[in-house]
């Protein structure tokens, strides 16, 4: 499923009225008509009686009309519903005015908001069980002017089930950011989910997020945009079986660089992900005395020698390998930096996390000039270091900055948080759908690294194309929210699941 910006979105609104031929009169009624089924759904599913109120709030523009559109039908069904304008009649244009025509046609009227009625509005909305927010949809602008500020006020403060059409009101298309916003129960988009539907904190304005198929089409080259939300579908898709005929060496062989004295579990739990997500070969290259620890966690691994210095590794001879896991519990000893630099020269395939991130801002230009397969996996606050601006520029630009980079320096940007977004050196981007808090703690960036060296290293066995290691890298991080979340679903609480536990459900 494509994730659109919002010109992206009225590009192929607009190609579906002008090329395809569905009026825009159409695909309103179409909207209505299957956000009336969906609301109904949720009455009915959060047993609502039939007869509460349900208040439907609408603006002046499109987003209006489909409010007014959902209105009608719930009406003709028997809801008790009644629709409040924010603006007068005669302010409607375009689609929205002939909903409104229709919806006086079928014998019914509206109810005009005015501030010399501001207290028969405050009890309307004060009683309502549902309210539908329809009061401003994509178009919109962050500053929020009267009377939608007032309107927005009321709707948060009251007790009401709220499903907000298309976009919560107040929340933009494409920011993170927002001055004030309805804060929905439910929201019911349009097509194709919005890019601040993934970017935080405008994502908590959505509740949850439910996508209404009305038949509107892209044109082939808003298909090339390449943003794609990654589900279980996607997954179920890629997921390969091994051959009967398989040994070790066809399932990859990795190597796990990392640990210090002081951080000896990072790279074990690398490790032990990595093996139980398949990978035929790991070794491990660790300080000497965190060797004996390791091998009581993970029998199955072999290891290799390291020069150390002061219980940090700070040289290993590059080895023979499909790729390389580089940086968990590694350490900031200075020494390390000429260790990053000689991998970054190397052709090695590597995967460089935690630490080795850190040493990666002073040498962009050998990341630049890599002729291996590069994979790095940066929270914001390590992404804002490698950008050089500050953690607010990422949290807020999420889908550019990790874009761009990747484009730039040719590599697999993994750019960690809720929804995760993936980016690939041509600037396809896949969006995360799995994950909950409960990954939000010490040694989660550890598992899923070695989820994604796991499965890389074995795309890259299997000689696969710069486009399939990029679904491998989505796959990898879809599987890792989702043994979270399979946690939840069998009893776990945010607050008690640790890292490893994880592990158990790859």
């Amino acid at each position: 499923m494509y994730i659109l910006s919002k010109t992206e979105m009225y590009e192929a609104d607009r190609y579906t009225i002008e090329n395809i031929g569905i009026s825009g009169h159409t695909l309103m009624e179409c909207a209505g008509q299957e956000m009336a089924k969906e609301i109904e759904g949720y009455i009915i599913k959060n047993n609502i009686n039939h007869q509460a109120e349900i208040l439907v709030i609408c603006g002046s523009g499109n987003n209006g009309g489909d409010g007014i559109s959902v209105a009608r039908r719930l009406l003709n069904k028997g809801y008790n519903t009644k629709v409040l304008l924010s603006v007068e009649e005669t302010l409607l244009k375009g689609e929205a005015e002939m909903a409104l025509n229709v919806f006086k046609k079928s014998g019914y009227e509206t109810i005009i908001y005015k501030e010399a009625k501001k207290n028969q509005t405050e009890n309307l909305i004060k009683n309502s069980i549902v309210i539908i927010d329809a009061l401003l949809g994509i178009g919109s602008r962050k500053t929020v002017l009267e009377p939608y500020l007032n309107l927005i006020e009321l709707i948060n403060d009251s007790k009401a089930n709220i499903i907000s059409l298309d976009i919560p009101s107040g929340t933009t298309s494409d920011e993170a950011e927002f001055e004030i916003s309805v804060k929905a129960n439910l929201t019911l988009s349009v097509q194709y989910p919005k890019l601040s539907a993934y970017l935080y904190p405008a994502a908590k304005n959505y509740g949850k997020l439910k996508i209404i198929d009305i038949g509107i089409t892209m044109p082939k080259k808003t298909k090339n945009i390449d943003r794609v939300l990654w589900t279980e579908k996607e997954h179920l898709e890629i997921e390969k079986i091994p051959a009967l005929d398989s040994h070790k060496g066809d399932n990859g062989k990795v190597v796990i660089v990392g640990g210090n004295k002081n951080m000896v579990g990072a790279p074990i739990m690398t490790a032990i992900s990595c093996a139980r997500t398949g990978a035929g070969l790991i070794t491990m290259a660790i300080p000497e005395n965190n060797i004996p620890i390791a091998a009581n966690r993970l029998l199955e691994a072999m290891y290799m020698y390291v020069v150390e210095y002061e219980g940090s590794i700070i040289d290993i001879e590059i080895p023979q390998a499909d790729i390389l896991a580089v940086g968990m519990g590694l350490g900031r000893n200075s020494r390390s930096r000429a260790l990053i630099n000689k991998l970054l020269s190397s052709d090695s395939n590597l995967l460089l996390d935690a630490d080795a991130l850190y040493f990666l801002k002073d040498a962009l230009n050998l990341l630049k000039n890599r002729n291996g397969i590069t994979i790095i996996t940066p929270h914001e606050a390590e992404m804002a270091r490698l950008c050089n601006v500050d953690t607010k520029a990422v949290k807020n630009n999420r889908f550019d900055i990790s874009r761009d980079f990747s484009i730039e320096y040719g590599v697999y940007t993994v750019l960690k948080g809720p929804n995760t977004i993936i980016s690939a050196p041509d600037g396809t981007q896949y969006i995360n759908s799995s994950g909950n808090p409960a990954l939000a703690k010490g040694g989660s960036g550890d598992i899923l690294s070695g989820i994604i060296t796991a499965n890389v290293g074995k795309a890259i066995r299997g000689s696969a194309d710069e486009k399939y290691i990029a679904k491998v890298v989505a796959d990898s991080v879809y599987v890792h929210g989702r043994a979270a979340d399979r946690l939840i679903c069998n009893g776990k609480s945010y607050q008690n699941i640790i890292a490893t536990d994880i592990i158990g459900e790859i």
